[in-house]
């Protein structure tokens, strides 16, 4: 890349940072806040599993796959003309929208074999019924990260990155206000209440998200949207293709986080509230750090690989040294400041002195992995503007495999209070393994041709 490339890239970056920054800021809050007023006992625990598979989707699809598959087929119909391009769109929003809403339909169906599988049967009767009922409300929300995605990466190739980096927000200021309601309930305050209170605050925000996408593009590109549930004649044999490796990736990659989920429940009554939250607090740092670069230089990879692999090459390149630069130092420092960190955010309302503690000791270990992790995420952008999508499926498959093992390992043989640190680190050496045959293989490809 040329100097007013990176410069570019640098400007991008800082204004998606900013915005981002703002919008985890409210996420942090909101997770303090929940953590005070939920605990990390039966409850909390219970909307912690409620909120796994609509938190996988939206850190995947929200976090970049969605906007990385979509982006190179956006940036193909727009050099046809402004006309082919809002029909193109159109049908990739109605398309999603009949997508998503289908597979919420089925796991709504599934809940009760699906949620008791996460923990095995060393878990309550009542912490299931609970996560099933929390889940009838959260599980809705795939429908509308899914169709966020998709409106985000129409903004994102027309070069729109501030709002849809803020747009969480609604959803983050939602459930902020849920759960300073339920901290001035009496701790006696039913279930039901908890569970109305939650599952509506959170199935509201994820709705308000879409709607301010959806306004903004309409603002940006004075786009109207219409129905047309059809990609026939637009490319559909292509995205069918790419689509069905990216769900086989998605599926070997959250199987190492589903594993772990389901060993935390069944071996800690406390552990899922408490990796949850050094989670979310790792995957802030990921979206400040990390992912307005990768986003920010996304329309240039986009662009370079429909030029020739070699300038493909040169923009991983490039990307991926920006990323090392930003992410390792903010590793290291986040890592050493963990513990104080989160002690001094979580020790208050229910959630105790040593969860707190905990909490900073797994976040510790997931940080030391964030620049693997960051660099894995940048070679799925750059297989997927080259419309390569089984080659990182197949690098996920060995570091997937390798996590599952280690995970497996850790609870067999480390004591229950390191539970949460080994398996944090299973993740981060699964994504090291990743990170570097990822990088042989994309280096391979570009070669070749």
């Amino acid at each position: 890349m040329t100097g007013d490339s990176t410069r570019t890239v640098a400007a991008r970056s800082a204004g998606i940072a900013t915005a981002t920054l703002t919008s985890r800021a409210t996420g942090f809050l909101r997770t303090v806040s929940l953590s005070a007023a939920l605990g990390a006992g039966l409850v909390g625990n219970s909307y912690a599993t409620a909120l796994m598979l609509p938190g996988i989707v939206y850190e995947i699809l929200l976090g970049g796959i969605g906007t990385a598959v979509l982006l190179p087929l956006l940036h193909r119909a727009q050099s046809k003309g402004d006309k082919y391009a809002n029909d193109f769109t159109a049908r990739i929003i109605s398309v999603s929208i009949l997508a998503f809403g289908t597979v919420v339909v089925v796991l709504m169906a599934m809940l009760p074999l699906v949620i008791p599988l996460l923990g095995g049967s060393s878990v309550s009767a009542e912490s299931n019924r609970l996560a099933i009922q929390l889940s009838l409300f959260t599980v809705p929300t795939i429908a509308a990260y899914g169709v966020a995605a998709t409106l985000t990466a129409c903004l994102h190739s027309h070069k729109a990155f501030g709002v849809p980096a803020i747009a969480p927000m609604a959803n983050n200021v939602t459930l902020i206000a849920a759960a300073t309601i339920l901290l001035l309930t009496p701790a006696s305050t039913s279930n039901s209440t908890t569970i109305g209170v939650l599952g509506t605050a959170t199935l509201a925000g994820a709705m308000l998200q879409v709607l301010l996408l959806k306004r903004t593009l309409q603002r940006v590109t004075g786009y109207r949207w219409s129905w047309q549930p059809s990609l026939r004649g637009y490319g559909l044999r292509s995205l069918a293709r790419t689509l069905g490796w990216v769900i086989a990736y998605t599926a070997i990659a959250q199987a190492g986080t589903i594993v772990t989920l389901g060993l935390l429940r069944a071996s800690s009554t406390t552990g899922p509230m408490i990796y949850n939250n050094a989670w979310i607090i790792l995957m802030m740092a990921y979206g400040v750090v990390a992912l307005p670069i990768i986003t920010s230089s996304a329309p240039d990879l986009t662009a370079h690989a429909a030029e020739s692999h070699q300038k493909a090459h040169e923009g991983y390149r490039h990307a991926s040294r920006l990323v090392l630069i930003v992410a390792i130092p903010t590793s290291l420092v986040g890592a050493a400041l963990a513990v104080p960190i989160t002690r001094f955010v979580f020790n208050w309302g229910r959630y105790t002195d040593a969860d707190a503690t905990a909490t900073g000791q797994v976040l510790a270990v997931g940080l030391i992995a964030l620049a693997p992790y960051a660099i894995s995420q940048l070679q799925l952008w750059v297989f997927l503007s080259l419309r390569d999508a089984k080659t990182p499926t197949m690098v996920m498959a060995c570091g997937s495999l390798l996590r599952i093992v280690l995970c497996v390992a850790v609870v067999t043989f480390l004591q229950s209070d390191l539970t949460g640190i080994g398996l944090i680190a299973a993740w981060g050496i699964g994504n090291l393994l990743v990170a570097l045959v990822g990088d042989v293989a994309f280096r391979y490809r570009c070669r070749r041709r």
